[in-house]
Protein backbone atom coordinates (compact mmCIF):
# COMPACT_ATOMS: atom_id res chain seq x y z
CA UNK A 1 0.00 0.00 0.00
CA UNK A 2 1.26 3.48 -0.86
CA UNK A 3 2.10 5.67 2.11
CA UNK A 4 0.71 9.20 2.35
CA UNK A 5 2.82 12.25 3.13
CA UNK A 6 1.40 15.77 2.84
CA UNK A 7 2.95 17.77 0.00
CA UNK A 8 3.24 20.90 2.13
CA UNK A 9 2.31 22.41 5.49
CA UNK A 10 -1.18 23.51 4.42
CA UNK A 11 -2.03 20.04 3.17
CA UNK A 12 -0.67 18.58 6.40
CA UNK A 13 -2.79 20.94 8.49
CA UNK A 14 -5.90 19.98 6.50
CA UNK A 15 -5.17 16.27 6.98
CA UNK A 16 -4.62 16.74 10.70
CA UNK A 17 -7.86 18.68 11.04
CA UNK A 18 -9.83 15.89 9.34
CA UNK A 19 -8.12 12.94 11.04
CA UNK A 20 -5.77 13.71 13.92
CA UNK A 21 -7.68 16.45 15.75
CA UNK A 22 -10.81 14.29 15.94
CA UNK A 23 -9.00 11.09 17.01
CA UNK A 24 -8.94 9.79 20.59
CA UNK A 25 -5.22 9.02 20.15
CA UNK A 26 -4.26 12.60 19.20
CA UNK A 27 -2.49 13.62 22.41
CA UNK A 28 -0.29 10.52 22.51
CA UNK A 29 -0.05 9.62 18.83
CA UNK A 30 3.23 8.01 17.88
CA UNK A 31 2.04 7.84 14.28
CA UNK A 32 1.82 11.63 14.06
CA UNK A 33 5.22 12.03 15.69
CA UNK A 34 6.83 9.51 13.33
CA UNK A 35 5.51 11.32 10.25
CA UNK A 36 7.59 14.32 11.30
CA UNK A 37 10.69 12.24 12.11
CA UNK A 38 10.89 9.82 9.18
CA UNK A 39 10.89 10.27 5.42
CA UNK A 40 8.01 8.61 3.58
CA UNK A 41 10.53 6.24 1.95
CA UNK A 42 11.86 5.12 5.35
CA UNK A 43 10.56 1.74 6.53
CA UNK A 44 9.74 3.38 9.90
CA UNK A 45 7.39 5.93 8.31
CA UNK A 46 3.88 5.00 9.51
CA UNK A 47 1.97 2.66 7.20
CA UNK A 48 -1.27 3.95 8.77
CA UNK A 49 -1.05 7.12 6.70
CA UNK A 50 -2.12 5.81 3.32
CA UNK A 51 -4.78 6.25 0.63
CA UNK A 52 -8.39 5.06 0.44
CA UNK A 53 -9.74 3.06 -2.49
CA UNK A 54 -10.82 6.41 -3.93
CA UNK A 55 -7.31 7.84 -3.69
CA UNK A 56 -7.98 10.13 -0.71
CA UNK A 57 -5.46 10.31 2.14
CA UNK A 58 -6.58 8.51 5.30
CA UNK A 59 -5.28 7.29 8.64
CA UNK A 60 -6.18 3.65 9.19
CA UNK A 61 -5.61 3.96 12.96
CA UNK A 62 -8.25 6.69 13.32
CA UNK A 63 -10.73 6.31 16.17
CA UNK A 64 -13.31 9.08 16.37
CA UNK A 65 -13.33 10.74 19.77
CA UNK A 66 -17.10 11.22 19.67
CA UNK A 67 -17.61 7.44 19.37
CA UNK A 68 -15.61 6.63 22.52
Amino acid sequence: MKKYRPANGWEGMDFMEVWCCRCIKYDDCQILTDTFVYDVKDEKYPKEWTFSDRGKPICTAFECESES
